[in-house]
């Protein structure tokens, strides 16, 4: 299990939305549903990234939870640009704060990793296939 790569890019996939959703609490102050929504889309896409990496046994299930994941984190990251989008509606955009843009960044990089860790398990699955056919 740790010593396929896949395994570190999920777990730093997972790092980076629980992070995310830790920052929550110095969100920007818009509507509390939008802020809700993305703390709830980071923690789910944290958590999914977890999973992912104890269903190392079956392939397909991890491609598939890994790929959930990146699409939690994508409805997550449009809540948050959302909430940001209304947070500069009411101020200016120089109002933003570097810990408003770390809040969309943390996760986009979250969405990268979790990426990666998906073609690791890909390649797994291709490397296995290939192992069956020479058999």
């Amino acid at each position: 299990m740790i010593q396929r790569i896949q395994t570190v890019w999920l777990l730093l996939g997972a790092v980076a939305c629980a992070y995310g959703a830790w920052m929550h609490s110095t969100a920007p102050g818009s509507a509390e549903w939008v802020a809700t929504a993305a703390l709830a889309g980071f923690s789910l896409a944290g958590l999914l990234g977890v999973a992912a990496i104890f269903l190392y046994q079956n392939r397909d299930t991890q491609r598939k939870v890994a790929l959930g994941a990146q699409y939690v984190v994508l409805l997550a990251l449009g809540a948050a640009a959302f909430g940001l989008w209304q947070h500069s509606q009411a101020a200016d955009m120089a109002a933003l704060t570097t810990t408003d843009w770390v809040f969309v960044a943390l996760p986009l990089v979250g969405f990268v990793l979790f990426r990666q860790g998906r073609r690791g398990v890909e390649s797994d699955i291709k490397l296995l296939k290939s192992v069956d056919r020479l058999r």
